[in-house]
């Protein structure tokens, strides 16, 4: 065979902007043949050949595995081609919506830490709040393994938004008026985010407090938002809300952490 207009496997992998151990593993999976092949053993390819090496890198980036792309070459006509299409193009909407919720994230944590080197944390006060939506998780079962329900939440969240920055827990009232101790039964996780699984935390008049250092004393805090909810005749309305404010990703010592508490409340009739 006249091999004038052929390349060998140096030149075309050059031309295919791959290496040579590429065009090879090609070879191994049956994707990519080379056009010749001479009695020295040496490979040669057709320039049109490039194409098949293009149209392999197209579907890589299109997350298909090799031996994905190898049935879908053997199996290739326009109406399965459409259909790969415009199921990658979906694939494509959900992580740019996965993406703009991780921005979401980020922004709100953003606005957090500006937030909090304009606040007074020694301060107690109450404040009329605006409806928020909140992802939360499951009643937790295993109260007493909460790092693990963080962790399980964690992942969760980062599967549904691809990030998850600040786990925010859940008290009931019952808790915060009987627990003496501070070993509080947490009753949800939540995330502030707003998806289609959100559900509306409501609008209303709001107790904010909060508390600086370890998460282990942090019933002392909830004792001052007690005195002032019996001081100012309120009662609670249901469950407590703690955001952390600085934590593990913006301070180095847990004796620094600084947590917010929100508790929804209404005056006593």
């Amino acid at each position: 065979m006249n091999t004038l207009h052929l390349l060998k496997t140096g030149a075309f992998s050059k031309v295919c902007k791959v290496s040579k151990d590429t065009i090879f593993h090609y070879e191994e999976l049956e994707l990519l043949l080379p056009f010749y092949k001479n009695e020295k053993g040496y490979r040669f390819y057709h320039r049109q050949q490039v194409e098949t090496v293009y149209l392999i890198s197209v579907l890589q980036d299109l997350n298909m595995s090799l031996k994905e792309i190898k049935s879908f070459i053997n199996e290739l006509n326009p109406e399965k081609s459409k259909n790969k299409l415009l199921e990658e193009s979906y694939n494509i909407d959900l992580k740019i919506d996965n993406l703009q919720k991780a921005k979401q994230g980020l922004e709100h944590q953003i606005s957090v830490l500006d937030f909090a080197q304009k606040i007074d944390f020694s301060q107690i006060k109450l404040e009329q709040v605006p409806d928020e939506p909140l992802f939360i998780s499951k009643p937790l079962k295993d109260v007493n393994n909460l790092e693990e329900n963080i962790a399980d939440f964690y992942l969760l969240c980062r599967e549904k938004f691809g990030l998850a920055l600040s786990i925010g827990i859940m008290l009931n009232k019952e808790e915060i008026y009987q627990n003496t101790n501070g070993d509080y039964n947490y009753k949800y996780l939540y995330i502030r985010m707003n998806s289609d699984t959100s559900v509306l935390k409501s609008a209303g008049l709001e107790l904010i407090a909060y508390h600086i250092g370890d998460y282990e004393n942090i019933i002392e805090t909830y004792k001052r938002m007690i005195d002032y909810i019996e001081n100012n005749q309120l009662e609670i309305i249901n469950f407590s809300y703690e955001d952390p404010i600085y934590d593990i990703l913006s301070v180095q010592q847990s004796t620094d952490y600084v947590t917010k508490i929100n508790i929804p409340v209404r005056k006593c009739l």
